[in-house]
């Protein structure tokens, strides 16, 4: 499946000029920059999970892929 378009730029918008910031014991630390991943509790990321992993098996054929819910574990010989 190729995304182009209206459907590329929603998807790029998605991931472009994302911040992050975390708390410990609460206090806040220093806001940055992020370009990967997905925000968790995101309405798009179960979506794009089901996308990235549906095809994850056909990534390689040096590989033996087990699946199994969000883990992966490959196997080479």
């Amino acid at each position: 499946m190729v995304f182009g378009g209206i459907e590329n730029e929603w998807f790029r918008s998605y991931q472009d000029n994302r911040q992050q910031i975390g708390t410990v014991n609460g206090v806040s630390l220093a806001e940055c920059s992020t370009s990967c991943g997905i925000p968790q509790g995101s309405v798009l990321g179960p979506l794009l999970f089901l996308l990235y992993v549906n095809d994850f098996h056909y990534s390689s054929k040096l590989f033996t892929f087990h699946l199994f819910a969000d883990d992966a574990n490959l196997f080479y010989s």
